[in-house]
């Protein structure tokens, strides 16, 4: 586990610890993203700048690393009392669930008949609030210079490529007992929260898999 960490800090894929096809690159620090906020407030766009910058040279976000060996950055670890131990990291696309250096949590969606017909994964700080076709919605901050926050909201496909967008308003979801599903009964978490969401004139129900992600109001 102390080479996936390694691999970290050389830019390496999401170490499995296996060999991944075509792993996106990431890295604990980025030397030009300090320089970089302190233009992003007077973009006409901040968030298109935001999403540009992803596609480029990644952006930073928290992810788990329980269960790793993270001596070599111990320093950089922060602690959440409902998420564990916590990496930041440059990324361009989102690590799996099942990566063993830093992973994402598990966002499933039910189906009327209580199965699991798809699933995303999503940064494990961040509560969904909203689902359109193939994209969930999840809420980012990220502080400037200034003491300010740009808000944005990051749109996360089922293969784990995201994109930056404006933050904007959805009708919120509403949450309810999670089903008694066999999906969920083997999920990683004892505790589990679910919440339908409005999609025209039905809705769709999605089950937080994480503890990180279920612990969220």
């Amino acid at each position: 586990m102390m080479r996936c960490i390694a691999a970290l800090l050389l830019l390496a894929g999401w170490c499995g610890c296996q060999s991944a096809p075509e792993p996106q690159p990431l890295a604990l620090h980025d030397a030009k993203w300090a320089s970089f906020l302190q233009i992003l407030p007077s973009a006409l766009g901040p968030a298109s700048e935001l999403e540009k910058r992803r596609q480029r040279r990644g952006i930073p976000l928290r992810f788990r690393v329980d269960g790793a060996d993270v001596t070599a950055v111990q320093e950089r670890v922060q602690s959440d009392p409902h998420c564990g131990d916590m990496l930041e990291v440059f990324v361009r696309e989102l690590p799996p669930p099942s990566a063993t250096a830093v992973g994402s949590e598990e966002v499933l969606e039910l189906g009327f008949g209580q199965e699991v017909i798809e699933r995303w994964p999503v940064p494990p700080d961040k509560p969904v609030v909203a689902i359109r076709d193939d994209e969930i919605f999840v809420p980012h901050s990220v502080p400037l210079p200034d003491s300010r926050t740009l808000a944005v909201l990051l749109a996360i496909r089922q293969d784990g490529s995201f994109r930056v967008t404006s933050r904007r308003d959805f009708a919120a979801p509403e949450r309810i007992v999670c089903p008694d599903a066999e999906a969920l009964r083997n999920a990683s978490v004892p505790e589990r929260s679910c919440r339908r969401f409005p999609n025209a004139s039905s809705y769709r129900v999605l089950a937080y898999e994480g503890a990180c992600l279920a612990a969220q109001p």
